[in-house]
């Protein structure tokens, strides 16, 4: 499901593209072991001068290398030349007699630069941020949301790190008590979605993390309790499968109780929460009681990072034993700045959507 979406949104269009201006240098269809490295080249070239905004397949390609007008965003023009070396490392990867040179010269010819914009360094929410976000009158008095996510997820993040499609597409049954702890399941490999296009980024992204205990005490498995399927039913993806309205809703929150970058380099957005638990827990694993500590794998296994640390704490510990260390690490994480105690109960909310408010009323009843 995660492929198709990719693939005809994003790959498709960028592979169909490089075939085009491969055939168009040599005049003719070129088979794998005939792709060269002036191939490569004359794509490099004659891609980037593409105009912004243009649609290649309505225009020959000896027109497309003629057009003028404004250069794309550098931004997009390294996202075009990932696909190709991702498409170029894929037929390699099935056995084909293709030069994996190839791939060398394809990063090696890249000139572009990201702008400014682009360099932004994503910086994690300090405690006064946290204090803006958590203690506003939404969440301590007027208790109006758009939507029952717009309440769960920054919550959600700030206590496991997950990334924000990885709990907005989140289901009844991803809530699971494992061996006695209750705990998020996020993965793509589901017989029981009901989201056909429900996907994690990358392979070490399928992770079990345990639902932390200040979530517990604001009621988080009593609202699950009143869903049938989707947690949140009212956030919608885009033809890309992005949750693009939800994104642009929580920056406009944030922006309302002041939580923004504090110069032109910085960058904080809902990203910022997945920092922020990633910091606290390196901060933590090395200090207190020795009982109390935790190395850098049980980190990634929470915020669903692949790394070696990682792989061996997975053949170290049981399957039991692995999601005790996980909760281990995550009942340390606290944010005293944060008066969790008046925040209002999600049963007292307002949300404006209508698929959530209505089981709310009927659960009330």
């Amino acid at each position: 499901r995660m492929v198709e979406t990719s693939y005809e949104n994003s790959y498709k269009p960028a592979i169909e593209l490089f075939i085009r201006f491969v055939d168009d240098y040599e005049g003719d269809p070129v088979r794998i072991n005939n792709l060269k490295p002036d191939h490569i080249r004359h794509y490099q070239k004659h891609y980037q001068a593409i105009p912004k905004g243009t649609y290649s397949t309505e225009y020959t390609i000896p027109r497309l290398i003629r057009l003028k007008g404004p250069t794309k965003a550098p931004k997009t023009i390294l996202l075009n030349y990932a696909n190709v070396s991702t498409f170029l490392s894929w037929i390699a990867a099935k056995g084909f007699p293709i030069n994996t040179n190839l791939l060398h010269v394809l990063k090696k010819g890249t000139d572009v630069r990201l702008n400014e914009k682009q360099r932004k360094q994503r910086k994690p929410f300090t405690d006064d941020d946290l204090v803006k976000l958590f203690n506003s009158e939404d969440y301590v008095s007027k208790g109006k949301f758009k939507t029952s996510a717009m309440y769960w997820s920054g919550l959600i993040s700030l206590f496991s790190g997950a990334r924000m499609s990885e709990i907005l597409q989140l289901e009844k049954h991803d809530i699971q008590d494992v061996d006695g702890i209750w705990a998020f399941k996020f993965d793509d490999i589901d017989y029981q979605t009901t989201d056909s296009r429900k996907h994690v980024k990358k392979d070490g992204s399928r992770r079990l993390v345990p639902i932390h205990q200040q979530l517990l005490k604001l009621g988080f498995l009593d609202y699950v309790a009143t869903r049938k399927n989707r947690l949140f039913p009212d956030e919608e993806r885009n033809d890309k499968g992005k949750f693009d309205s939800f994104q642009k809703r929580h920056t406009t929150y944030r922006k309302k109780v002041s939580v923004v970058p504090s110069h032109s380099m910085e960058l904080k957005d809902f990203h910022s929460f997945r920092h922020t638990v990633r910091t606290r827990l390196t901060e933590l694993r090395t200090t207190g009681h020795v009982s109390q500590r935790f190395d850098e794998g049980i980190i990634d296994a929470i915020v669903g990072h692949a790394s070696k640390d990682r792989s061996v704490g997975q053949t170290t510990y049981n399957h039991s034993q692995y999601m005790k260390a996980k909760k281990k690490a995550l009942d340390r994480l606290e944010y005293d700045s944060v008066d969790f105690g008046k925040i209002i109960s999600w049963e007292k909310c307002e949300f404006a959507r209508k698929a959530v408010r209505r089981a709310v009323r009927k659960n009330l009843k």
